[in-house]
């Protein structure tokens, strides 16, 4: 588990510091009804496409809390933040350095900002019912399959988990979104083994230019960052108590 850090108005980050954001998604009513209000059109026009209303809030919360975040480093009014996105869907600012990359799941979201460095971030919820074996022996490598079924039966679950979210994390990172097979590369995935991006048989070198970094935000979540540099300083930022 980590420490979150009670947020000031105005947030200032150093080159080598990359923001961790944990943010809740079960709101009030009202709180909905104010980040509404900073979402764009387009936003907006998503949200309503979501058929369950659990899924319609999820969206409005993280989407219009991002923005309220972003505006604390850019001090920019909500509604004059643009963004574009790459052909893969992952999102931009335009005319801005700062990067950024959103990640939520059941009741928590996580938004992950860099100064100048390509990030991705994943948060999972990991008591959702699943056939983990199943998916894995689907989308994960060999040897990340008979590694997860090797492990006791109580440690399956973690392991799992540690390995979606690495690898979500490192192709979100990368902005190829599945265009990356997830059985291209690996990650360590047992618990309390090291963090490691183990392989990357789609682009060799990557395994030496993008680090993986693992964190509990939440005793019912997993998550992990992939950031490119070798070396950063995670701030982890109560995200709860900005609206």
């Amino acid at each position: 588990m980590v420490t979150w850090k009670k947020p000031v108005n105005r947030i200032n980050i150093c080159k080598n510091e990359t923001h961790i954001w944990l943010l809740p998604l079960k709101l009030k009513p009202e709180k909905y009804s104010l980040l509404k209000t900073v979402l764009s059109d387009d936003e907006m026009a998503r949200a309503e496409r979501f058929y369950f209303n659990m899924h319609h809030n999820n969206y409005i919360a993280a989407r219009g809390q991002m923005r309220k975040i972003l505006d604390k480093y850019l001090q920019i009014e909500n509604h004059k933040l643009v963004f574009s996105y790459n052909e893969f869907g992952k999102p931009y600012l335009e005319n801005e350095l700062l990067q950024f990359n959103l990640s939520h799941s059941h009741n928590l979201a996580l938004l992950a900002i860099n100064l100048q460095y390509e990030l991705g971030v994943d948060i999972e919820y990991i008591y959702r019912k699943t056939n983990l074996l199943q998916i894995a022996k689907r989308f994960f490598s060999t040897n990340e399959y008979n590694e997860l079924k090797s492990l006791p039966t109580d440690l399956q679950r973690k392991g799992f988990f540690n390995c979606w979210t690495r690898k979500e994390s490192y192709i979100k990172a990368r902005g190829k979104g599945l265009g990356i097979p997830l059985s291209k590369f690996e990650v360590s995935l047992k618990p309390g083994d090291s963090v490691l991006l183990k392989c990357t048989r789609h682009d060799p070198a990557a395994v030496k230019n993008w680090m993986l970094y693992a964190f509990d935000p939440h005793p019912d979540y997993t998550a992990a960052l992939t950031i490119n540099t070798e070396e950063t300083q995670l701030i982890f930022w109560d995200g709860s108590v900005i609206l």
